[in-house]
């Protein structure tokens, strides 16, 4: 018996990760086809991760501004967590550094860090948009 996902021919949503810098395929294609039957799965699992996403931000940045690491590491963490769970496996790598410098106490390399997992952020977005968008247009 053939696997059936080895004869599927990936869908125009399902290739957004391919050859992206910010989202792994692989992941990506496995939240897609979890979506298959019900078109405004992949909407509300990204407006999830976004408005998760902006919480955390906003915690790691008063944490930073506060001087808290412990509150940092652990925003930190949990952005890095959510992150993978999506596939923007550059943008969770980019958490967890921020989470390390946290923890030894090197808050001086946080907001530089922090611009960077915004900027991140950024083309994730994108891309996670630009995916409903065509897999809304698909069904």
């Amino acid at each position: 018996m053939k696997d059936k996902r080895a004869q599927h021919e990936p869908t125009q949503t399902e290739s957004i990760a391919e050859g992206s810098r910010s989202l792994d395929g692989a992941i990506w294609r496995d939240w897609r086809a979890r979506g298959d039957k019900d078109p405004t799965f992949l909407a509300k699992l990204v407006a999830i991760f976004i408005d998760d996403t902006n919480q955390r931000l906003a915690a790691i940045s008063k944490a930073l501004a506060d001087g808290g690491t412990i509150e940092c590491a652990y925003a930190a963490h949990a952005l890095a967590t959510g992150c993978l769970q999506i596939g923007a496996t550059c943008m969770a790598k980019l958490c967890l550094d921020i989470e390390r410098a946290a923890q030894s106490g090197a808050t001086e390399l946080g907001s530089p860090l922090l611009q960077r997992i915004h900027d991140e952020y950024r083309l994730v977005r994108r891309e996670l948009e630009a995916a409903v968008t065509r897999a809304e247009t698909e069904h």
